[in-house]
C-alpha cells in the first residue's frame, strides 16, 4: 500500500506542481497586464493634464485676444479721423499723380510723333541730298570733259593760229 500511496501522492504532487506552475504563469500575465494598465493610466493622467493646462492656457489666450481687441477698437476710434483726413490728403495727391502721368503720357506722345516726323524729314533729306550728290558728280564729270575739249581746242586753236601766221607770212612775203 505504501507503494500505491507514494504513487497516489507523487500523481498528486505533480498535479500540484503543475497547478502551481500555471497559478506562477497566470501570475505573471496578470503582474504583466496590471503594469501595462498601470502605465496607460498614467498615460491617460499625463494627457488629461496637458489638456487642462492647455485648455487654462487657450482660456488664457483667448481672454488676451478680447482685451487686445477691446484695446485695438478703442484706438482705432481714437484714430479714424486722422486717418479719414490722411486718407482725403493721399486721394487729392493720387489725383494730382494721375493727371501729372496723363500729361507725361500726352507729352510723350507728343514728342513721339514729333521724333517720327523729324526722321522723316532726315530721310528726305537724306534721299535728296543723294540725289544732288549724283548731279554734282555727274557735273563734274561733264565739266572733266569739257575742260579737256576746251585743251583740245586750244591746242587746235594754236595750230590754227600758227597757220594763219604762216599764211600771213607767207602773203606779205609774195607782196
Amino acid at each position: 500500500m505504501q507503494t500505491a500511496e507514494r504513487d497516489q501522492f507523487r500523481k498528486r504532487g505533480s498535479e500540484l506542481f503543475t497547478e502551481v506552475l500555471r497559478l506562477k504563469k497566470e501570475r505573471e500575465e496578470a503582474d504583466t497586464d496590471l503594469q501595462r494598465i498601470t502605465s496607460a493610466r498614467e498615460t491617460l493622467r499625463e494627457r488629461l493634464k496637458i489638456a487642462q493646462t492647455c485648455v487654462l492656457t487657450d482660456r488664457e489666450e483667448e481672454e488676451r485676444n478680447i482685451l487686445n481687441l477691446e484695446n485695438t477698437k478703442t484706438s482705432a476710434i481714437i484714430t479714424i479721423p486722422p486717418v479719414e483726413e490722411e486718407l482725403k490728403v493721399r486721394s487729392t495727391a493720387l489725383v494730382q499723380t494721375a493727371e501729372e502721368r496723363a500729361q507725361q503720357r500726352a507729352e510723350s506722345s507728343a514728342l513721339r510723333l514729333l521724333q517720327e516726323q523729324m526722321e522723316q524729314s532726315l530721310f528726305d533729306i537724306q534721299h535728296r541730298l543723294s540725289v544732288k550728290t549724283n548731279e554734282v558728280h555727274a557735273a563734274h564729270q561733264q565739266i572733266e570733259k569739257l575742260e579737256e575739249k576746251i585743251v583740245e581746242l586750244s591746242r587746235h586753236g594754236s595750230t590754227q593760229r600758227d597757220e594763219v601766221t604762216v599764211l600771213q607770212k607767207t602773203i606779205s612775203a609774195r607782196h
